[in-house]
């Protein structure tokens, strides 16, 4: 009995409590980051010699809906802090010695990079504490900020109090707006890092002085150098392309301008069929869009404006804005850009492996196969609701 007495208190020693348990309270949760450079007026970043400005936006647990000590008052949910040093990882550790809470990085929402940073080809230096740090959310998603990047971190953005999240919600609603494309995540980028593929990341911009919205991207190479902007109009191709439409919009018209109208897409896809060509075009490429939505809006005026020869004729008009939008992007990246971040290369390897164990090697760039395919694009679209007026055939 006596035994069994000892047990048991050891037991209840050991079950009453952590005497090394952390206070979430103590503790300094990174919701965003922004990565400045100090010296933009610099042609280039040196490395070793030059610094990054890093600001944090961190949480107060208390201060959030449904904290503990959450009160009506004003009082906003996070603080602000910049620091400045050689590294990210010094910045890190400059942080404790100004503010009482140790940073931690596993609820790290966005990152932030500075576009003059990103154009000075110091994206995979930039990121490579994030990807590196074992702790790190492998799905925070990056974004190239038009502008100074630490300034986002200041705009509020109601109804979410934190920049992070807001940011996160927007990103979300790309497949209804054709000029903003999908998430790029650390792990998206640590991807194409590896295997060497052109990639692009989400772009925001100052609007009007007033605000920002994520519109377009910033296009890297394999190496994850910068090679220009994906604007707005080569984004809506870049989205019809990948077939990224599923709740986008085609506003367009018929012979006459004023004749307008707007479709709303509910299904989209974007099928490539891959084929081996001549000795100067190696690889053809066949795509083939289709949509299907609803007529959300006309302003057409004639008397036959609900026939089914004039919503044919409407479907030409769409079929027409995509083929167009698609074209018109291809041109760009084949011709000036010479980078394939669109996965053609991916498409051959699973379509045709021993010709894309040939090209691979030497797909990008203006000397690449990439440039020279022939790439051919059709379209297919079907009006097949109306919303609340009713057809008259």
């Amino acid at each position: 009995m006596g035994k069994k007495l000892i047990v048991i208190n050891v037991l209840l020693l050991l079950l009453s409590g952590c005497w090394d348990r952390t206070e979430i309270e103590e503790i300094g949760f990174v919701i965003s980051a922004a990565v400045n450079s100090v010296d933009e007026d610099a042609e280039e970043f040196e490395r070793g010699t030059d610094k990054l400005a890093t600001t944090y936006q961190i949480a107060i647990p208390g201060r959030m809906a449904g904290g503990a000590d959450n009160t009506e008052s004003s009082e906003k949910p996070f603080f602000t802090i910049k620091t400045t040093e050689k590294t990210n990882f010094s910045s890190n550790r400059n942080v404790p010695s100004r503010r009482s809470r140790r940073l931690t990085f596993e609820h790290l929402k966005v990152l932030l990079l500075d576009d003059d940073l990103v154009q000075k080809n110091m994206l995979k230096y930039t990121l490579d504490f994030y990807i590196r740090d074992h702790a790190m959310r492998r799905n925070t998603e990056i974004l190239v900020v038009e502008g100074e990047a630490d300034k986002v971190l200041y705009d509020d953005r109601p109804p979410d109090p934190m920049t992070g999240f807001a940011l996160q919600r927007i990103v979300e609603n790309d497949s209804s707006n054709l000029y903003m494309i999908e998430k790029s995540t650390i792990s998206d980028i640590t991807n194409s890092l590896l295997s060497n593929s052109s990639f692009v990341v989400p772009r925001i911009i100052e609007r009007q002085d007033t605000s920002y919205w994520i519109r377009g991207g910033a296009i890297f190479n394999g190496d994850g150098e910068y090679c220009g902007w994906l604007t707005d109009e080569m984004a809506v191709g870049y989205n019809l392309i990948i077939g990224d439409m599923k709740n986008g919009i085609v506003q367009t018209s018929l012979d006459d301008p004023e004749e307008m109208f707007v479709f709303e897409t509910g299904r989209m896809r974007a099928a490539v069929d891959v084929q081996a060509g001549k000795e100067d075009t190696p690889v053809v490429y066949n795509v083939s869009l289709k949509a299907e939505g609803a007529l959300v809006e006309s302003w057409i005026e004639r008397e036959d404006s609900i026939t089914q020869e004039n919503f044919r004729e409407m479907e030409e008009a769409i079929e027409k804005y995509m083929v167009s939008h698609a074209e018109a992007f291809i041109e760009k990246v084949q011709g000036e850009l010479y980078l394939d971040f669109i996965g053609f290369s991916e498409k051959l390897r699973i379509q045709d492996h021993e010709l894309w164990r040939q090209l691979k090697d030497e797909w990008d760039g203006p000397d690449g196969q990439f440039k020279d395919a022939e790439i051919n694009i059709s379209a297919d679209a079907r009006i097949r609701h109306f919303m609340t007026k009713e057809k008259a055939f």
